[in-house]
Formats: C-alpha cells, sequence, structure tokens
C-alpha cells in the first residue's frame, strides 16, 4: 500500500533540514508578499491605466502560489519541527 500523504521532514529529514529549508521558504513568501504589495501599491496609485488588469492578474496568480505551493510546504516544515522538537 503506497501512502499519499508523506512528510519527508518526519520521515527522512533532521531537524537542521526543517531549519534550512524553513528559512528558504519564509524568504520565498517574503518576496512573493512584496510582489503583492507592490502591484497593490501600484494599482491604488492608478499605474497602468490601459492595462489595470494586469495588478489584478498578478495578484491572484501570486496568492495562488502561496496558497497552492508555498503554504503547504511551511506547514509540512512546521510538521516536521512538531515531530523531531519531541
Amino acid at each position: 500500500m503506497t501512502r499519499t500523504n508523506t512528510n519527508p521532514y518526519i520521515e527522512q529529514g533532521i531537524l537542521d533540514d526543517c531549519d534550512n529549508d524553513y528559512n528558504i521558504v519564509s524568504h520565498i513568501r517574503t518576496l512573493v508578499n512584496e510582489g503583492i504589495h507592490y502591484c497593490k501599491k501600484h494599482k491604488d496609485m492608478g499605474a497602468l491605466a490601459y492595462n489595470d488588469h494586469l495588478f489584478d492578474n498578478v495578484i491572484t496568480k501570486l496568492d495562488s502560489i502561496l496558497a497552492d505551493h508555498v503554504s503547504p510546504v511551511q506547514n509540512q516544515i512546521e510538521e516536521g519541527f512538531t515531530h523531531h522538537e519531541r
């Protein structure tokens, strides 16, 4: 029987893996959030008046990246922390 919900930070990783990867994922999250903030700020300033839909499209995509890709990995890492700090 194959497991579909495996967590490599629990099954294979060590605490150092969690620390290192958490730092990277947190930095990625920060950069994506900065992109969202940048778009919102410039949209509010009226930039790209003829193509302001670009901001909404980019914000939506960046939100999806956070929700679909960054958050699940961050959750796995946090579960790894909990497991290794027992």
